[in-house]
């Protein structure tokens, strides 16, 4: 499960990562590092621990592109991504119930 959801969050991540980004510099390189913001819904001590270590190593792999891990909670979650899509300040990625999402497709 460990490796299917790192695959599945790297590839979020490298996909995510070609919508956004600082100013392209000489070279090709930017000058700050991208950062996406991951809202994660875990709640299982192990599961907790795994996504911050996925995380971890996902930005000490990638200098360019960094996550900021969010902890979400399941009681307030379906008013912060209310909240975020009003907003227009929606996470890069985030982890929620399918139903739900459908409400903002």
């Amino acid at each position: 499960m460990r490796k299917w959801f790192a695959g599945l969050m790297a590839l979020s991540l490298v996909l995510l990562s070609a919508c956004g980004g600082g100013k392209p510099q000489p070279g090709g390189s930017t000058k700050e590092p991208v950062t996406l913001r991951f809202v994660s819904l875990a709640w299982q001590k192990q599961s907790v621990e795994a996504n911050k270590e996925i995380v971890a190593k996902w930005n000490e792999e990638h200098p360019d592109i960094q996550v900021e891990y969010i902890q979400g909670d399941w009681n307030s979650i379906h008013d912060y991504m209310l909240t975020s899509f009003e907003s227009g300040d929606v996470p890069d990625i985030f982890h929620y119930e399918s139903p739900s999402i459908i409400d903002w497709a």
